[in-house]
């Protein structure tokens, strides 16, 4: 019976290679790891003549990058692959190839495997000439961004396994052989062995331009070099001395990190197993680079976008995306402040809000943590506490962040989540579009990071050299300009997400609510399971609506997780958090022990769990107080007068407060028209004006406030009497303008609103027409204009530029007014203005206009 003769190969026999990146771990037999997401990218080069076989391996057997007891143990949820490219000059079939196709061959296949969306870092493990590769590699990829936009930004480190970055002395060895073994056709005079002559200007070069670009990209460097000699003539002629192939010289560079490892060229990168010390060196300082990682990207970005975003630039655009709200905070956090936690976390730590029980739901944990949904839909019935829950999850999130951010060996100071908010306001025009709330939510997020700012500049300034300090202000009154810049800063994010909180989504104009709805869509497209390859966009919104919005509902209901606060066990949570809510809103009134207990078990016993119904009540007794009648019997006698049930008690306020022999009757009915028309939340000097009260009472502060008092716990006044200018009115809850809105036709004769804008139009300009003559600049303009119309007008120029100006502004209303701009355009007397003012400034003195009013 005839043997086999097994035939054995020859290292200098020519292996056929798969060109490209060969993905080594997770392995393409494991489904249920291949395709998971991972947090490293390890990419490993060879040397000149690598075989794909052994290059790597110690033995048969050992192969550090794939053994899951070696580098995949190290390194966990890493994908380590290794590239392939034809090399061999030596042997059987050898090749003459370019460096510059091997970079090529890199690059594209890097960019390939990642996609344009991959933010995982990037980490090289070099032998020999593979760090030469790499360090040409890394400086087209830094040229070349746009060809591949996945590779430059995210590599954090390299490591070099004798890399003769200052060529090689046994290269004119390795040309010599290649020369003899080339008339046999066993080698080749390769242009890549030719690169590796000792002291290579080419090579010296390279390596400057690659320090310098390392060092600016802060890319992490470390370089091991060989302690034992080889035996390099050996590849084709035995018995030469061996020698050592690439010395320390060569493998480093002056200020680089590097160590000796007891192995010779070859064994360089092949170790025995995880014990082997060398392996233990080598995948120590990769383990090293991967916890900096996050570091060395966030430095990174910090660096680049110097250039663009600006100290100036920045503060420019923060200004821009916050003018013309007339309470930034209340926007952004609301007005809730209640109940507070009883313990601080540790000294120096400010109070906060008391945890709801919200977050301890499974819908809101899979929301918070999981990749599987961005969305939470919490909606109830009026008077559930909402603003408790968004103030409570804001106050939670916020904190996370924050323990993050103090954590010294977190990833970055930047690995937190960043927390935005919005609360919608009816009562404030700018509170009630998608505009105003994308504005702040952008605003919010640059302010957590000033670097995300950079999606805020158009494409062309941001091509522009030399435009650091410009962008693009009409831009970013466009809703789909902060849209599209809000899922860029998404993208962006090396590490964490952003989450987003909107109070009162029922409360957004028609047009607003119709066009976030739309936009929910990219929201659940968003939206990938766990185990899919695809980055899911870390954007997690948290919207809070009241029930019954047929729109809301359709557009949410199969798209987002869902607490519904109506729900018979979610309920009784909500009851027991009003519980601990009227506790507190009592103990902030200051009573005595007996009185506070008594009016906190009263409120609570009539309640019937609807948060709006507390808060009547609460300022109705704030109210007494104010009005001096807070003994114990007044108290009593007020709280037994109230009725059960929400709709009962407002119309037992309006019936109160409209009575035809109440006091200041006209101008309580006044107030309140104007707040009914209001559009954004006035001062109390501005509802003075606006409501016609007595020129005497503007300035008293007392007088004001007890004109509000009047109009019951419909209003309400917020701010801190020790800045009392800048004081507030506004609604106690936006229900409570909706129910005087029902009756305002009979009980406010609001039955023609247009009418009524225009007489507040008026006042308005009467206002400042009076402040005009009360200005010594506008005397001194307007004596010039009666001396010499024209001289003045060309010595004032700027001055009446800005009159011009303001005028316009005027002319379409003041802005917390919305249907009195249309007036103001028809009427006859604002027309006659713009004529008297066209002809000299002489019969209607408008210089008023500079001074700023309100």
């Amino acid at each position: 019976m005839a043997t086999t003769t097994k035939k054995v190969r020859s290292k200098s026999d020519h292996v056929a290679i798969n060109l490209g990146l060969e993905v080594l771990h997770p392995r393409p037999d494991e489904p249920s790891k291949s395709s998971t997401k991972f947090d490293f990218d390890i990419v490993a080069i060879p040397g000149l003549g690598a075989n794909p076989e052994w290059t790597w391996k110690y033995g048969k057997t050992v192969h550090w990058l794939r053994d899951s007891n070696m580098l995949p143990k190290k390194i966990p949820n890493a994908r380590i692959s290794v590239l392939h490219y034809e090399s061999q000059w030596y042997g059987k079939d050898p090749i003459d190839q370019k460096l510059e196709n091997v970079v090529d061959q890199l690059l594209y296949a890097l960019e390939r495997s990642r996609g344009h969306d991959c933010k995982a870092p990037i980490i090289f493990v070099c032998h020999c000439f593979g760090g030469i590769v790499l360090e040409q590699a890394l400086l087209t990829a830094k040229l070349r961004q746009n060809d591949f936009p996945s590779v430059f930004p995210w590599v954090v480190g390299s490591i070099f396994l004798g890399t003769p970055f200052n060529g090689t002395k046994t290269q004119s060895k390795g040309m010599l052989l290649a020369g003899i073994a080339s008339v046999w056709g066993g080698a080749v005079q390769s242009s890549l062995l030719k690169l590796l002559e000792k002291d290579s200007e080419t090579l010296k070069r390279t390596l400057h331009d690659f320090v310098r670009l390392s060092t600016e990209a802060q890319i992490r460097v470390f370089c091991f070099f060989e302690g034992e000699k080889s035996d390099v003539v050996g590849l084709v002629v035995k018995g030469f001395a061996k020698e050592l192939m690439v010395d320390k010289e060569s493998a480093t560079y002056p200020g680089v990190e590097c160590l000796q490892l007891a192995l010779d060229h070859f064994a360089l990168n092949k170790y025995s197993g995880p014990k082997d010390g060398n392996f233990i060196s080598v995948s120590n300082e990769i383990k090293v680079t991967a916890s900096r990682a996050a570091n060395v990207i966030k430095s990174r970005q910090n660096a680049n976008r110097q250039a663009l975003i600006g100290d100036r630039t920045y503060h420019a655009i923060i200004d821009a995306l916050g003018k013309g709200f007339s309470d930034i905070d209340a926007a952004m956090k609301g007005t809730f402040q209640y109940p507070k936690a009883t313990e601080k976390e540790k000294p120096g730590d400010q109070m906060t809000t008391k945890n709801s029980w919200v977050v301890l739901k499974d819908s809101y944990k899979n929301w918070k943590e999981q990749h599987t949904s961005q969305l939470l839909w919490v909606h109830g019935r009026a008077g559930t506490g909402q603003d408790t829950i968004a103030s409570s999850v804001i106050d939670s999130l916020q904190k996370s962040a924050k323990d993050l951010d103090e954590k010294p060996d977190e990833r970055s100071d930047e690995a937190g989540p960043i927390v935005a908010s919005f609360f919608c306001d009816q009562g404030d025009e700018k509170r009630r579009t998608l505009l105003g709330l994308l504005k702040l939510i952008v605003r919010q997020i640059i302010d957590r990071n000033q670097d995300l700012a950079v999606h805020l500049l158009t494409d062309s300034k941001k091509g522009k050299k030399g435009s650091a300090q410009d962008f693009d202000n009409e831009s970013l009154s466009k809703v789909s300009f902060l849209w599209d810049g809000l899922q860029a800063m998404a993208r962006d994010l090396s590490f964490g997400c952003i989450y987003i909180i909107i109070y009162g989504l029922d409360l957004l104009s028609q047009d607003s609510l119709a066009e976030f709805l739309q936009f929910t869509d990219d929201i659940s497209a968003a939206c990938v399971p766990p185990e899919s390859d695809v980055q899911s966009n870390p954007i997690k919104w948290m919207v809070l609506s009241r029930s019954s919005r047929p729109n809301i509902e359709k557009a949410l209901k199969h798209k987002a997780l869902e607490i519904n606060l109506d729900d018979s066990e979610n309920s009784v949570h909500v009851k027991d958090e009003l519980k601990e809510r009227i506790s507190a809103m009592v103990d902030e009134l200051g009573l005595v022990a007996s009185l506070a207990y008594f009016v906190k078990r009263h409120i609570h016993s009539r309640a019937e769990g609807n948060a709006i119904y507390v808060l009547l009540v609460i300022q109705e007794l704030k109210n007494a107080q104010e009005s001096g009648k807070a003994s114990y019997v007044e108290f009593r006698a007020l709280l037994e007068s109230l009725p059960y049930g929400l709709t009962e008690l407002y119309e037992h306020i309006r019936g109160r407060v409209l009575k035809p022999e109440s006091e200041g009757i006209e101008y309580t009915k006044e107030i309140l028209r104007c707040m009914i028309l209001s559009q954004e939340t006035p001062s109390m000097r501005e509802l003075a004006v606006i409501a016609g009260l007595p020129r005497e009472h503007w300035e008293e502060y007392a007088t004001l406030k007890a004109h509000i008092i009047r109009c019951g716990a419909f209003l309400t006044i917020r701010g801190s009497n020790l800045a009392e200018d800048t004081n507030t009115v506004g609604w106690v809850d936006m229900s409570a303008k909706e129910h005087l809105e029902h009756y305002s036709q009979d009980d406010l004769g609001l039955d023609l609103k247009d009418m009524h804008h225009g007489i507040i139009a008026l006042r308005c300009l009467e206002y400042l027409y009076e402040r005009h003559e009360k200005s010594e600049d506008a005397k001194t303009i307007n004596q010039a204009i009666e001396e010499d119309p024209d001289d003045s007008r060309e010595g004032n120029s700027s001055y009446f530029n800005t009159l011009s100006h303001t005028f316009q502004v005027l002319q379409f209303g003041l802005p917390f007014f919305g249907q009195s701009r249309a007036h103001w355009s028809n009427s006859r007397y604002v027309q006659l203005q713009q004529e008297q003012a066209s002809s000299g400034f002489r019969s209607f003195p408008f210089s008023f206009l500079t001074q700023r009013s309100c």
